[in-house]
């Protein structure tokens, strides 16, 4: 119980943007973080960490850069602290679960919790729909309310948590009514990534034809859904619309932010503009702004030797994952990883890091510690042997007493006559 409350509280860390907005009367970033220290701390082995260190060592010297790049740049005054803040967490999302492997060892346990809050999240989100629609969430959200992009992410995230979920009508039912409210969102990354998580999944599971029936029902099966809800103008109000105009103005205004973060590469290609400076340089003010592609940013602020040290920290993060044989549940963990890679070559920034970082971390406990889970899933027994086996020990009768006086008279006169 004590460790589903730590995965509880790891996943509202990671997306504590995600409930900002309610009266909580304090940052729910800080809340998550006291309450993964108290009840951690006594869960916290180094022996993973040192095994490690070249990961760590990576993502620490990034770390450095950041801060030491305030002092020798002047490209931002404000902004520079909630993507130093987001980097910094990013950094703590990788090392907790590396620090508590036996919190972390069991990925069915995770993809549950992480299901559970999905569910709540997904029932939050319907009641939203019918009581005020969907464009509200858009046009008219309440103070503090997660943008499009958040929202995506984390339904993205749920999505791939369901495909591990034992129930197949439950989980056919709750992919598509994510996929539906990803599309009344106008999450046009997340649902292309979940495409591409589909058929990964396909590959790793499905090997007969049905496998293929089944992904073709997953994918077109909305489409269906959507001609079923034509009766409900608010619905094409805000999917075709919203699909048309961001795939015009907001397609533009990323080919030129990505543009302008090569320019700025190119200018500064050692040290960059420093960190915060995109804003600065794109908009011409000190505003939080980023091109919408984590490498890019990076690049562009903190230089291509940060780029490199990125690179390989997720190399040596993942190093061990090819010559492992996954699990069913461990597989849908390197799917969320992928997920949150390509999500964050889309819609990411430095102080989104902490949506990458976490998977990582558990790419490497689950790649380095011997899961119960593997057995499970090819339907073998997973009770241990125990080291020094036992037997039962029974009280001497009386008949062997007799037996034993037996024996010694025997012996002592098979040794008189010898």
């Amino acid at each position: 119980m004590k460790k589903n409350i730590i995965l509880f509280f790891f996943i509202i860390f990671i997306f504590s943007g995600l409930i900002k907005w309610l009266p909580l009367g304090g940052d729910p970033t800080v809340y998550s973080l006291i309450v993964l220290m108290v009840l951690g701390v006594p869960y916290f082995k180094f022996t993973l960490l040192l095994k490690n260190l070249y990961s760590i060592l990576f993502l620490l010297s990034l770390l450095l850069i950041a801060v030491a790049s305030v002092s020798y740049t002047d490209a931002s005054v404000a902004v520079w602290q909630k993507k130093l803040i987001g980097l910094m967490l990013g950094v703590f999302a990788f090392l907790y679960p590396v620090l508590a492997p036996s919190v972390f060892n069991d990925p069915s346990r995770f993809l549950r919790v992480i299901r559970v809050i999905f569910y709540v999240v997904l029932a939050l989100l319907l009641l939203e729909y019918l009581i005020f629609g969907v464009t509200r969430i858009i046009d008219d959200p309440p103070e503090k309310f997660p943008d499009y992009l958040s929202l995506g992410a984390f339904i993205g995230l749920g999505i791939t948590a369901s495909i591990s979920s034992p129930s197949k009508y439950i989980k056919t039912g709750v992919i598509i009514l994510g996929i539906l409210i990803l599309l009344s969102l106008g999450g046009r990354g997340p649902v292309l990534f979940l495409g591409i998580i589909f058929i990964l999944r396909y590959i790793y599971v499905f090997k007969k034809v049905r496998g293929l029936t089944y992904l073709i029902y997953i994918l077109l099966l909305p489409l269906i859904f959507l001609m079923g809800f034509y009766s409900k103008p608010i619905i094409l109000e805000s999917i075709i619309p919203r699909f048309s105009t961001l795939s015009f103005d907001g397609d533009v205004l990323r080919i030129q932010q990505y543009l302008h973060s090569l320019q700025m590469i190119f200018e500064h290609p050692i040290i960059g503009s420093g960190i915060g400076g995109f804003g600065n340089s794109f908009y011409g003010y000190d505003i939080y702004a980023y091109p919408h592609n984590i490498f890019l940013e990076i690049t562009a602020e903190l230089g291509v030797p940060s780029l490199i040290l990125l690179l390989l920290f997720g190399l040596a993060s993942i190093r061990k994952v090819f010559s492992t044989s996954l699990s069913s549940d461990q597989h849908i963990i390197w799917l969320i990883f992928i997920f949150f890679l390509l999500n964050g070559m889309k819609s990411g920034g430095i102080d989104l890091l902490r949506l990458i970082t976490p998977w990582l971390g558990l790419i490497i406990v689950m790649t380095s510690v011997k899961l119960l889970t593997a057995f499970k899933f090819n339907n073998t027994s997973t009770k241990s042997e125990p080291f020094i086996k036992t037997t039962k020990i029974r009280v001497a009768t009386e008949a062997d007493w007799r037996h034993i006086e037996q024996q010694d008279k025997d012996g002592k006169q098979r040794n008189s006559s010898n």
